[in-house]
């Protein structure tokens, strides 16, 4: 993912970097991606502490790190990036099942959970598709 960033970046780093996946092992791994003064933000929620998180890398690059929940103050910036087909969302997601089966795909989920899956339940019927 480094090489990747790098490639389509000017050989830089991001300057923003959001977590969002949940996993330990990404937040360790997010300080190779933010630039030198970026902002590192998690949003998700984490299932253990992190253990390899190299502090002094973070200091010496003067990164900020910033934690947020939910807010729908972020709202209308998000509906915003979406509908200019800034941020694509579907590539987040790894399974989507209609509200009358999620009874069902909760135990698959259950056996799944180390991996983290993002599941998206619709409800009417509606495909969302590329909406995302």
């Amino acid at each position: 993912l480094k090489d990747q960033l790098l490639a389509v970046n000017g050989g830089k780093r991001a300057d923003f970097v959001l977590e969002t996946s949940g996993s330990t092992q990404y937040v360790e791994d997010c300080l190779d991606y933010v630039e030198k003064m970026g902002v590192f933000s998690m949003v998700a929620f984490y299932d253990r502490p992190l253990n390899n998180f190299n502090l002094d890398d973070m200091i010496f690059a003067k990164i900020t790190l910033r934690g947020a929940s939910g807010s729908q103050q972020y709202m209308p910036m998000a509906l915003d990036l979406l509908n200019r087909g800034k941020i694509h969302l579907m590539p987040l997601l790894t399974q989507e099942v209609d509200f009358a089966d999620v009874r069902t795909v909760m135990d698959a989920y259950r056996a799944c959970a180390a991996q983290r899956i993002k599941m998206l339940v619709r409800i009417g019927g509606e495909n969302v598709g590329d909406t995302l």
